[in-house]
């Protein structure tokens, strides 16, 4: 078998000369591959891009609309309250009525419900877990990390504010109430007005870090949201300018 060894080098010339080639090669190689990664990941970063826009405009609408009727929520805290505090003895039973939009409407009468939003986050944890975060502008990131943050932290006290509104149940009906009981229905009334502060708190931030990224809200149905309710529920239901004020 015929080997065919390596010549040696003749001088310093020679050797700078492979020296050279060697190096410029692999540079070469290195950086055809770096191309190829930066295109894969400009690919990948654009689609996970649209991706997020879009979840964060459906977010955008669902916080709009929340905030949109959170004074008739506030409103009816309040005249519970009122009522509780004002004796005790004989209730006469109060429940609200559950807006035509609800495709299955409770059979038993509510005495307070807020209807319950569905925050996307399946973009968010799709970017994460695919390494696309690290690739965004970092001040993009960051927004996109605090909008989905807070729609998590909506998503939590949505589920705090449904266990306590079933509490209220009793005052739906004609009863009798003790003193305790009053004040124990003040209390929840108390805890359903703190959550739902929060969930203000929590929607206005992912409204105006949508507003920062400039994401539009989905065309027309915030304007057709806010005609059904305000003719369900009136002068209560409040317009949420864009970008928020």
């Amino acid at each position: 078998m015929d080997i065919r060894k390596p010549k040696p080098w003749h001088g310093l010339r020679e050797f700078l000369k492979e020296y050279v080639i060697i190096v410029v090669g692999v540079l070469t190689a290195l950086g055809a591959e770096a191309g190829v990664e930066a295109l894969h990941w400009r690919h990948v970063t654009e689609i996970a891009e649209r991706s997020l826009r879009a979840e964060v405009s459906e977010n955008f609408d669902h916080a709009r609309g929340w905030l949109s009727t959170w004074p008739c929520e506030t409103a009816r805290t309040v005249e519970l309250a009122q009522a509780l505090n004002a004796g005790e003895g004989p209730w006469r039973g109060t429940h609200v009525e559950i807006p035509p939009t609800t495709a299955v409407k409770p059979v038993l009468p509510q005495v307070e419900r807020e209807g319950k939003r569905s925050y996307a986050l399946t973009a968010w944890e799709t970017a994460v877990a695919e390494g696309v975060v690290p690739h965004l502008p970092e001040a993009e990131a960051q927004l996109y990390a605090r909008i989905y943050t807070n729609a998590g932290r909506i998503d939590v006290l949505q589920a705090i504010e449904a266990d306590l509104e079933p509490r209220l149940s009793p005052l739906a009906y004609d009863r009798a109430f003790s003193r305790e009981q009053r004040d124990g229905f003040v209390t929840i009334l108390s805890h359903l007005d703190s959550t739902r502060a929060s969930l203000a708190t929590a929607n206005r931030r992912l409204l105006d870090d949508a507003a920062r990224l400039k994401v539009p809200p989905p065309p027309g149905v915030f304007e057709a949201y806010i005609a059904r309710m305000r003719a369900f529920r009136g002068a209560c239901v409040r317009d949420i300018p864009y970008p928020v004020k």
